[in-house]
């Protein structure tokens, strides 16, 4: 073989090898465009167990930030007007308090005092009206009622002993419709009645006793 011949066959072998060498380091570089391009797969979060919608709690009406009664009390709506006799009539009553505030209440123990005839009267004429129907009707118990910048915003019985429910609605009646001294403050103000029994229509009345301020009992003698 001639130098000649054989310098041509080694240029051309080294030619080959530098092509081959090529391509393999492009093949390397760069993939085809179909996979370089391909999104990946997207991630398909586990799906959640399924769990029964939940019902939230229903709030009692009473109540928008007031203080809901404590056990054993029981909470007085307002009365609607007019107010109902154990017959079912209408009590009209011209002059009878609006409810709400009177600022010329003075805000202290002898102003809330001076509204209490009136409220013990409404109370004591309701449940003379039951005590017709039933004489027989007696118990004890105490009305508390919380007031505010707008007159009664709260009221409730407790300690309530023989009282039959029918007649709790002269309680609500009665402290809804006082004007009460304003108290922008809040104060909470309780007052105990006795209802005895065995009444007569002829002492209007006569059924409530509020036992506030009573002298003790004289000592029993020997």
């Amino acid at each position: 073989m001639s130098l000649k011949r054989f310098i041509v066959l080694w240029l051309g072998a080294c030619a080959l090898l530098g092509l081959a060498l090529l391509l393999v380091r492009g093949a390397g570089r760069e993939a085809p465009k179909v996979f370089r391009d391909a999104p990946k797969p997207a991630e398909v979060p586990a799906t959640p167990p399924e769990t029964p919608p939940t019902t939230p709690s229903e709030t009692p009406p009473a109540v928008a930030g007031a203080p809901a009664p404590a056990a054993g009390r029981v909470r007085l709506p307002r009365a609607p007007s007019p107010r109902q006799t154990p017959k079912a009539e209408a009590v009209e009553d011209s002059d009878a308090p609006s409810g709400g505030v009177d600022p010329s209440i003075p805000l202290n123990a002898e102003g809330i005092s001076s509204v209490f005839p009136q409220l013990r009267e409404s109370i004591a004429e309701c449940i003379d009206a039951w005590a017709e129907v039933d004489p027989s009707i007696s118990g004890s118990v105490v009305l508390t009622f919380s007031l505010g910048p707008e007159g009664v915003q709260d009221a409730w019985l407790s300690e309530r002993r023989d009282m039959p429910a029918a007649v709790t609605g002269c309680f609500s009646t009665a402290v809804y419709e006082q004007a009460w001294p304003p108290a922008p403050g809040g104060i909470e103000v309780s007052l105990p009645f006795e209802v005895d029994a065995g009444l007569t229509p002829a002492e209007p009345g006569s059924a409530l006793k509020d036992r506030r301020g009573e002298a003790p009992p004289p000592p029993a003698e020997d």
